[in-house]
């Protein structure tokens, strides 16, 4: 990198010739040490870059991609997950568990009390309601498209929200 830096600030001499800026002040200069500036910027940019690509290149592809990625772990559960209680742990759980800090709860027991608040806790969700629901949205809760949530494992949730299957 020296070599290319050295090389373009006497192209730049060259071509400037030395020449002085309204202010008396050797534009070569102002050429130089901006260059310095930009290409160690320009140079630490690269290299973070490519130490990003290279680390994420180790291990395997497909491990890792299922362990940091939201999306990557509901396509793996779309084929494997059968089970009611896996399936709202993986999609309703972070909204819809019992206690503070769950949106969707803290919005329902504005609506309909804290005692059915939680959804697992409520007695009067028909399963047809609740596919609705998840497949419409509600409100501020987003839909879960059938390439989310397969229509099969909809009728499992439907099924174990609604309490017909534990």
């Amino acid at each position: 990198a020296t070599g290319l830096l050295t090389g373009f600030l006497h192209s730049q001499e060259r071509r400037t010739g030395g020449r002085n800026d309204e202010r008396g002040t050797q534009i070569t200069n102002k050429i130089s040490a901006y260059s310095v500036f930009s290409v160690s910027s320009v140079a630490k940019k690269i290299a973070a870059a490519c130490l990003i690509i290279l680390l994420t290149g180790c291990g395997n592809e497909q491990s890792a991609q299922t362990e940091h990625s939201p999306q990557a772990a509901g396509s793996a559960a779309m084929t494997t997950i059968h089970d009611g209680k896996a399936l709202f742990d993986l999609y309703c759980l972070a909204c819809h568990d019992a206690g503070p800090g769950h949106p969707g709860t803290q919005r329902l027991q504005e609506r309909v009390g804290e005692a059915q608040a939680a959804l697992l806790a409520r007695d009067n969700l028909p399963p047809d309601y609740i596919k609705l629901v998840v497949r419409e949205g509600f409100k501020l809760m987003p839909p879960f498209r059938p390439s989310e949530i397969t229509d099969t494992q909809l009728d499992v949730l439907a099924a174990y929200v609604a309490g017909e299957a534990q």
